[in-house]
């Protein structure tokens, strides 16, 4: 739920809702919004719930003045009987966790393992962030590798980051991702124009996210996930907020997440490796400490060590 003014509403609005069918229960997060901000209705049905669908009507009241106002806006609820489904929010890596509209999500098919699955199914995020993938089939079971593709966001428009993520589905029933699915926009992000195949080392020292630099070796050649290979090729880099990644972070024993970059596009192959010399932002003396370093694994769609 979003409010907006046209007359400068500065004042925080309780929101309510009514015309809920009996058992289904709603909650509001958070409970009271001013103009520009976001609250996310959350409806819970009994397992025993009937299908059914219903008009919703979702208020904001407020004093101005003295006087009571309330403004209300009408929503459709419709309770199916549950399927294999997937259902999830993608939201800007920013603080607000702006709602992202575009994301294109897909099934792709692999369980993370290597293996094939055969899975099949798309959608795309509505305008809250949502996305549903629903009546899947049998083959979609188990775990599942899913791909988070924000080249084409139309709301806020612009680029953001891609990621693949492994989630376990289970037959008949709904698998939600535990997180908000955060993307950190690329539009406008430091970019490294890396010569393909280049005779020498290319070096580059990133000015946005101090401490960050990449050495790209003599005869390297990137490709993209469709085959690719432009030149230059356009290595970009996203400082990524630590409370704000893609999916839950394994615990550890590191005991605090000092730095995460994002580096993109996404699914991008190296004929060779290279070399990324990361900030030392806990300012540890060099060799008192051994620094445990993971990676978001593309094929496997979870974070693994280094």
């Amino acid at each position: 739920m979003q409010l907006s003014s046209a007359n400068g509403f500065s004042q925080l609005a309780p929101l309510s809702v009514s015309g809920l069918p009996a058992g289904v229960t709603a909650s509001f997060k958070p409970a009271s919004i001013t103009a520009g901000q976001t609250s996310i209705l959350t409806l819970a049905a009994l397992a025993s719930q009937s299908l059914s669908t219903a008009t919703l009507s979702i208020s904001a009241s407020a004093n101005v003045n003295g006087i009571a106002e309330t403004q209300s806006a009408a929503a459709t609820l419709a309770i199916t009987a549950p399927t294999t489904s997937f259902l999830g929010r993608a939201v800007a890596a920013n603080s607000l966790e702006t709602p992202l509209a575009g994301v294109t999500v897909s099934m792709l098919g692999l369980d993370g393992g290597g293996n094939t699955t055969g899975c099949t199914g798309n959608t795309i995020s509505d305008g809250a962030g949502n996305f549903a993938l629903t009546g899947l089939a049998a083959n979609c079971t188990g775990p599942q590798l899913v791909g988070f593709g924000g080249s084409n966001v139309t709301s806020p428009a612009g680029k953001y980051a891609s990621v693949n993520l492994v989630y376990t589905l289970s037959s008949g029933q709904v698998t939600v991702s535990p997180v908000l699915v955060h993307l950190p926009i690329i539009d406008g992000a430091e970019t490294f124009q890396v010569q393909q195949n280049a005779a020498t080392n290319q070096s580059y020292s990133f000015a946005s996210i101090p401490g960050l630099s990449v050495t790209v070796y003599a005869h390297t050649t990137f490709t993209q996930q469709d085959g690719t290979q432009p030149n230059p090729f356009p290595l970009v880099a996203v400082d990524v907020p630590v409370d704000r990644l893609p999916e839950a972070m394994p615990a550890t024993n590191a005991g605090v997440m000092a730095f995460i970059v994002a580096f993109q596009p996404a699914n991008v192959t190296a004929s060779q490796p290279v070399a990324v010399y990361f900030p030392n932002t806990l300012n540890v003396a060099p060799g008192t400490a051994s620094i445990p370093l993971m990676t978001l694994d593309p094929t496997r769609g979870r974070m693994v060590p280094l």
